[in-house]
């Protein structure tokens, strides 16, 4: 496979829109729980409910789906029954007045069981005597097993998707409640769980077809471009916190190659801030190999003309006095003396948690630990100057 087709698929994957801070279904993480989605659609089917739409809703899923069915097929507004679990199935919708029943097999990360689709049929159709129509959610519109059909043909289920017709349905919905500002905002947030659960799952889709039509990848390459892509991930965060030094009237450097120059090139890199003259320089930096990337701060020499032992010396005098200073890591190479890694500062133990996000996350972690490296710089500046 082509690294430029490698990535333009992870370039698809940073494209899906950001999360929405404040969206209750994608902070609890439950985007991919069938057992909520099925929750929350029999809600919204139900017209008894406490959303107040009646049977808006109902009806106009029921609108969506007789687009796809034959005129001779067409289901009723109004008038449905809604279950959840009736007999193991996922939403059983029952019109009695024109003893209709629909059956809605939902499936989000879960597989077929032995003739699941048969035996809910069986229990509606012959058993209850209803007319049945059955649908197969899936995140794509995926169709049912022949082990989950049984002794069913495919003509005779309906297959509609998270991305394409549940997608469309709660833009309806949404429509019909501008103007009611909780509901309308509740459908917008499940609306976007919606979006992130499934646009991921199409990429996902689309990179495991390309990979079997290439026949595989080689993992050195993959390697490689995971390991280029945190550095250039790195390259944002630092753009991102210059832009907030500079807000804020903070006096940075780079190195002399440039920054981006030593990103690509080197295995350390970062930004600098004069302490003390300029004799002395607090750094914000990562330090790459081939097991880990961490962030650091720390402190180094610059122009101190004196011996090796009397700069070591002055040093472990200068911060030894301090309880904070003392906790920080002395290291002994011909720049840095004292460093402190990211994990053991207040405030930025989240970076743990930001190695594997996206460009837009590291952008956004930027912006929150900016303070925090501001108060350190300035603690260290004025300890100094005591």
């Amino acid at each position: 496979m082509e690294i430029k087709e490698i990535i333009e698929l992870g370039k698809k994957l940073h494209s899906i829109p950001p999360l929405n801070f404040m969206n209750i279904f994608l902070r609890t993480k439950k985007v991919r729980s069938e057992l909520s989605h099925s929750n929350i659609l029999a809600y919204l089917l139900d017209h008894t409910e406490a959303h107040q739409a009646g049977s808006k809703y109902s009806d106009l899923f029921i609108e969506i789906v007789n687009k796809r069915l034959k005129p001779d097929k067409q289901l009723p507004l109004q008038s449905w029954e809604v279950y959840r679990e009736s007999q193991n199935i996922d939403i059983l919708m029952i019109n009695k007045t024109n003893n209709i029943a629909i059956i809605i097999e939902n499936k989000v990360d879960a597989i077929d069981q032995e003739k699941q689709l048969e035996r809910y049929y069986r229990a509606i159709h012959t058993d209850a005597n209803y007319n049945v129509q059955l649908i197969y959610l899936t995140l794509l519109g995926d169709s049912p097993s022949a082990e989950s059909l049984g002794a069913l043909s495919l003509s005779q289920v309906l297959c509609i998707s998270y991305i394409g017709e549940i997608k469309t349905w709660i833009e309806m919905c949404m429509d019909t409640y501008k103007g009611n500002e909780e509901s309308y905002f509740g459908l917008k947030h499940y609306l976007e769980s919606i979006i992130v659960m499934t646009e991921n799952e199409k990429i996902q889709k689309e990179i495991r077809d390309i990979v079997f039509e290439k026949k595989g990848i080689d993992f050195d390459i993959h390697r490689s471009i995971e390991k280029a892509g945190m550095r250039y991930c790195h390259y944002m965060f630092f753009e991102k916190l210059k832009a907030e030094f500079k807000k804020h009237k903070i006096c940075f450097e780079e190195t002399s190659n440039g920054l981006l120059n030593d990103i690509i090139n080197q295995d350390e890199y970062g930004l600098f801030l004069p302490l003390v003259n300029n004799k002395m320089k607090f750094g914000i930096s990562f330090e790459n190999d081939d097991s880990k990337s961490d962030l650091y701060l720390g402190v180094f020499n610059t122009s101190d003309q004196r011996s090796a032992k009397e700069k070591d010396k002055y040093f472990i005098e200068l911060f030894n006095k301090s309880k904070k200073y003392k906790k920080w890591e002395w290291i002994k190479t011909e720049w840095w003396y004292l460093v402190v890694y990211s994990q053991d500062v207040e405030n930025l133990d989240s970076y743990k948690n930001i190695k594997d996000g996206t460009i837009k996350h590291w952008e956004q972690w930027a912006t929150e630990a900016a303070p925090v490296f501001m108060q350190e710089y300035n603690e260290l500046k004025e300890y100094l100057t005591l």
